[in-house]
């Protein structure tokens, strides 16, 4: 991480440098709060109304005390001027962490931002697909917590273990039922016989803004579409099958544990 860029903590702008902390640590990364990651483009915040009512959702159930002048203009200003800060208008990542040091709710709540430069081809569509594989030692309980971005997850070190282990770009979450519910990094679709799937927020899944954005393309084409729970056996059977978030858009999955898919019908979502 370059010494030069700036963070901001608590509303105040300083030199990474100088800040107690960084996402770059694990323990850090892990305390008790949620998170949010946005793409920073061209001038603009994407989905900044989604994120916020995501962020403020989980605040609450976390057990945070909201303070009156959190709201999504704040944090977009505060975004906004970080990013001319750093002079990365153009393309950016930016990761909002709030967390606490409180033992017990109501928390106030500290609030971290960092930004850093987003290569290009991280928004760009991958030709050759990606690799993944289901993350088996780990299983994620369905909770009033579960749709929200929760920094301290259990499944952060095992997901990024198995990535490197066996050289994969993401894994496949399980929840305590068994079924299928996304990625360490992004909501799940999957195509069978023409029509398209995704598991249901029932499940467990993220709550993700960039899901939203999918769904409202599918149904904008006329597509065949159903929110609907993923057996191990639907991943195995399914045509195609393809993950997504704000960052990174759509990523067709080539491969799954031996397991090889199609992209015919996700190359008409992609932008």
């Amino acid at each position: 991480m370059s010494q030069n860029l700036f963070c901001n903590l608590n509303g105040s702008v300083i030199l990474e440098s100088d800040a107690p902390f960084s996402s770059a640590d694990d323990s850090f990364r892990l305390r008790y709060g949620l998170y949010e990651s946005y793409l920073f483009q061209n001038g603009q915040l994407e989905f900044a109304n989604l994120h916020w009512e995501r962020l403020l959702h989980g605040m609450q159930v976390l057990g945070f005390a909201v303070p009156d002048d959190f709201s999504e203009t704040y944090f977009t200003r505060q975004i906004e001027e970080l990013t001319v800060k750093n002079k990365l208008s153009e393309l950016a990542r930016i990761r909002l962490q709030v967390f606490t040091d409180d033992d017990r709710p109501p928390f106030l709540p500290q609030c971290f931002i960092e930004c850093s430069a987003l290569q290009p081809g991280m928004t760009e569509w991958i030709e050759n697909g990606i690799k993944v594989a289901v993350l088996e030692n780990f299983r994620k309980e369905i909770s009033a917590v579960s749709n929200s971005k929760i920094s301290h997850n259990k499944h952060f070190l095992p997901a990024r273990k198995a990535m490197e282990d066996q050289q994969l770009d993401d894994v496949l979450l399980l929840n305590d039922k068994g079924n299928v519910i996304e990625s360490a990094m992004a909501n799940l679709f999957w195509v069978k016989d023409g029509m398209v799937f995704t598991p249901p927020l029932s499940e467990g899944c993220l709550a993700g803004t960039f899901r939203l954005v999918i769904i409202d393309l599918i149904k904008e084409l006329s597509l065949p579409f159903e929110e609907k729970m993923m057996s191990l056996e639907d991943l195995k059977t399914a045509d195609e099958v393809f993950l997504t978030n704000g960052i990174r858009k759509i990523r067709w999955v080539r491969e799954i544990d031996g397991h090889f898919y199609g992209n015919a019908l996700v190359k008409k979502l992609k932008k």
